[in-house]
């Protein structure tokens, strides 16, 4: 177990996007054992760990909307322009992501607020959280694998210096790390 986590540094921004991809695989490991949970105990379960699910929905909300941003916005424009190929799959992957994370956020809350849940709810809760750890799995091991190789071959200097430029001023950080 890393005690300590690798920070991204925006000079350096596939290396950046994959280090996002690690705590992204974080987070996706805890939504797995939170679902577990849910599936095991149910809704004192999902009251007693609220605060990490909030904390795991946090993160998604913020950390993983500026990374799929990074790529749609300025990494795959770039590749497309350079006729990398199979970008078309992974935007409709983001699509599917971002639709299920709206789903997962909206029935925690739900969930949240209600004195009683059906047990045929939180199933579906707990299910479409485990589909979002899978997708995850996949979707990250093909950009790692196919996507971000591409990148490191074809970008430019001065593509590589716009898209650490463009992943600080979406983060608001002003200088390099």
């Amino acid at each position: 177990m890393h005690l300590t986590a690798r920070v991204p540094n925006f000079d350096e921004p596939i290396d950046a996007l994959e280090i996002c991809h690690e705590n992204i695989m974080k987070r996706m490991a805890t939504l797995e054992t939170l679902a577990a949970n849910l599936r095991e105990r149910g809704i004192a379960a999902l009251r007693e760990q609220a605060e990490v699910w909030r904390e795991v929905l946090a993160f998604i909300d913020h950390s993983v909307r500026n990374h799929t941003l990074d790529e749609e916005h300025d990494l795959f424009p770039m590749l497309r322009r350079h006729g990398v190929p199979d970008l078309e799959q992974l935007h409709l992957d983001h699509s599917w992501s971002q639709e299920t994370e709206a789903f997962i956020e909206a029935e925690f809350s739900r969930a949240m607020e209600s004195e009683e849940v059906s047990a045929e709810r939180l199933e579906r809760l707990a299910e479409r959280t485990l589909e979002l750890v899978r997708f995850y799995r996949d979707h990250i091991a093909r950009e790692n694998g196919t996507v971000f190789p591409h990148a490191r071959t074809v970008l430019s200097t001065e593509e590589i210096a716009r898209l650490g430029a463009a992943m600080r001023s979406r983060r608001g950080v002003t200088e390099s790390r």
